[in-house]
């Protein structure tokens, strides 16, 4: 998806950025006042997001990558506390767990020793998951 052309009114008034972050997340609400309040846009982005956390138990790889990465750790290390899911599997389930936004890499233009830790949202998915079981 492009993000949406903005003209320089726009980039004077610095409006843009909450039009595009709203278009960018898909939030779909009624009022208006949300859609010119940026603080709303946060809070919407961390309330429980059920399809997210419907695909992440949707695979025990992915689930138990997301939590067993408490702490900035490489696969290798993924590995080591995970000795059931080979590296081919853990690899996946992290680029997967990167796609959907849930983890992040902190080394990302290095080819090996890389780091990874989760973000804020996947705290909350791993913390709405522990409360699931």
């Amino acid at each position: 998806m492009q993000p949406p052309q903005i003209t320089n009114a726009q980039r004077r008034n610095n409006n843009h950025r909450i039009r595009f972050n709203f278009r960018r997340r898909h939030l779909a609400t009624s009022r208006q006042d949300s859609y010119l309040n940026p603080t709303s846009l946060i809070r919407h982005e961390m309330a429980t997001d059920w399809t997210t956390i419907g695909r992440v138990r949707n695979s025990t790889y992915r689930e138990s990558t997301l939590l067993a990465l408490d702490d900035k750790k490489t696969p290798a290390q993924l590995h080591q506390d995970l000795p059931r899911i080979s590296r081919q599997h853990l690899s996946r389930s992290l680029r997967e767990l990167t796609k959907l936004r849930l983890v992040e890499c902190l080394t990302p233009r290095t080819p090996r020793y890389r780091l990874y830790q989760r973000t804020t949202k996947g705290n909350h998915i791993a913390q709405a998951i522990r409360e699931l079981k």
